[in-house]
């Protein structure tokens, strides 16, 4: 019960600034929510791994300053991009078009390197079964094995950047969110649009780290 007191107690202090933040300029705000929003959940995630490794208070609380700390900087990051975008626009109606036109490209993107991805995929796992099998009773030699490992691994590490994009796009466009939803004048249908270009950026997230983990287990059954 004191661990979970004291996992509140944090989460609660972390948030005590988000008060203050409606005095700040428009650019100083929107860096000060993304750092704030990367603590929260850095602190959190880090007192509960905390907890987990070492099972008592100061685990928790070396994970959760340690995960604060990093989730702060991560945070501060996405805000900082987002301030420094918002400022290249005349007014926020613009600058939530940008938001949206941004979220729809990386969404088109994503969904047709789904697409083409699960197709090489229903093949790439019959071929690979086949020369495991190949291999074991000794109708193909290591090299092959290997040469197939490395192709495997060049379209993880392909798969593993597109995700990486799409994530980073899903923070920044979720801060933009966050923002047009805090002001109230700003629940137009530009917002409603963005909104639903993050739901469907979600969705295709979701596809691609299914994707990347088939090919990550592909490569894993080459390394015989």
């Amino acid at each position: 019960m004191k661990r979970i007191v004291l996992m509140m107690s944090l989460f609660v202090f972390l948030c005590t600034g988000c008060a203050r933040m409606s005095t700040m300029p428009d650019a100083d705000r929107t860096r000060a929510e993304g750092t704030a929003s990367g603590a929260i959940v850095g602190t959190i995630a880090g007192a509960v791994i905390g907890q987990l490794i070492g099972s008592d208070t100061a685990g928790t609380l070396i994970g959760s300053a340690i995960g604060g700390a990093i989730g702060a900087t991560v945070g501060y990051a996405v805000g900082d991009h987002v301030a420094k975008k918002k400022a290249e626009y005349a007014n926020r109606e613009t600058w939530l078009d940008a938001c949206i036109a941004s979220a729809e490209k990386v969404n088109i993107s994503t969904k047709q390197y789904n697409e083409q991805l699960a197709k090489e995929l229903e093949e790439l796992q019959v071929s690979s079964a086949i020369l495991v099998v190949d291999y074991k009773n000794k109708e193909v030699s290591i090299e092959e094995l290997n040469k197939k490992k490395a192709m495997l691994d060049e379209k993880l590490a392909k798969a593993k950047e597109k995700l990486k994009i799409a994530k980073f796009e899903l923070e920044n466009q979720q801060l933009a969110i966050k923002e047009s939803h805090a002001d109230q004048s700003e629940n137009t249908s530009d917002t409603a649009s963005l909104d639903n270009e993050i739901s469907k950026l979600k969705q295709s997230i979701k596809d691609l780290e299914q994707n990347t983990s088939a090919l990550a287990s592909l490569s894993a059954s080459m390394a015989v």
